[in-house]
């Protein structure tokens, strides 16, 4: 198979920047967008939902080896958008249903405000339609609780000073070393022992680029009225025990929209697809079927 959704890397030119995606399976396809800003794209890597759908990883601008805007005041979620509609534009469909964690589900969130019906569904995954100070608190206040709570992990009580150093980090060396202090609180028990070598071993090879949060690291937005005028379908998946972005966030989105559902699952925090990889993929490939034609 030739072509834009030929299994492997692509690259696609967006006003001289090179962006760079990669295709993995086959069936309905779902462009998937990365956490962040400025965070690698291989830590979303879904093998369940490649077994039932075309899955295109995209590795954003100012990370990996997609290219770098001239300025870090220019890595807006406009932006980021606007990349994301090239890829769409080159794979030559309307039927593609967008999925964005986190910082991703900001861009997803983006997208459908900037090109309405340009796509066939939404997935939005541990993910706000708010960026405000009320989240930063709450997640700091989070983050403290989950050091009472695994206090007999040393590790676990670095979590909340790392959150801080992610937000005022100027160098990718880092921003890594303060994105792997808070790795552990990305999940409800990081040192279980079913999940802690698989766990260890990503978070170990976690990479990121400072350039694209140089721009504050975190967006001030609030998406709720626009997005009580979207129709494009939506689902919302949130983990019940994230610190970073909690539940209620994900209840926010659901009910700024006329169509979205909502999926809380109960054994995840910020990861649901690394946690609960079955039940996440169940949820992504049941609302792909009525929503995407293959």
């Amino acid at each position: 198979m030739s072509g834009p959704l030929a299994l492997g890397v692509h690259v696609v030119d967006v006003l001289g920047v090179q962006q760079r995606y990669h295709v993995y399976g086959s069936g309905p396809v779902c462009l998937v967008h990365p956490g962040g800003p400025g965070l690698g794209w291989d830590y979303l890597r879904t093998p369940l939902l490649e077994a039932y759908c075309t899955v295109v990883y995209v590795e954003p601008i100012g990370t990996g080896e997609s290219g770098r805007l001239s300025a870090p005041d220019l890595y807006t979620l406009h932006r980021y958008a606007e990349h994301l509609r090239a890829i769409v534009e080159v794979l030559d469909t309307d039927q593609a249903v967008l999925l964005g964690h986190a910082h991703g589900g900001s861009v997803v969130q983006q997208f459908m405000i900037d090109y309405p019906g340009a796509v066939a569904a939404a997935v939005l995954v541990s993910s706000s339609p708010v960026g405000s100070d009320e989240l930063l608190r709450e997640g700091a206040d989070n983050l403290a609780r989950f050091a009472e709570i695994h206090s007999v992990h040393s590790e676990a009580q670095d979590v909340t000073a790392a959150y801080l150093d992610i937000l005022t980090a100027t160098s990718d060396d880092g921003l890594t070393r303060a994105v792997r202090r808070l790795f552990p609180a990305y999940f409800r028990d990081y040192w279980d022992p079913r999940l802690n070598p698989a766990l260890f071993q990503l978070r170990s090879s976690i990479r990121t680029w400072s350039e694209p949060a140089r721009r504050g690291g975190f967006v001030r937005v609030d998406f709720r009225r626009t997005l009580s005028q979207q129709r494009t379908p939506a689902l919302i998946i949130a983990g019940r025990w994230d610190p970073i972005v909690s539940a209620r966030w994900s209840r926010m989105i659901q009910a700024s929209m006329s169509d979205a559902e909502l999926v809380e699952l109960d054994s995840s925090a910020h990861m649901p697809h690394l946690e609960q990889p079955e039940e996440f993929a169940r949820a992504v490939t049941d609302f792909v079927a009525r929503t995407a034609r293959r």
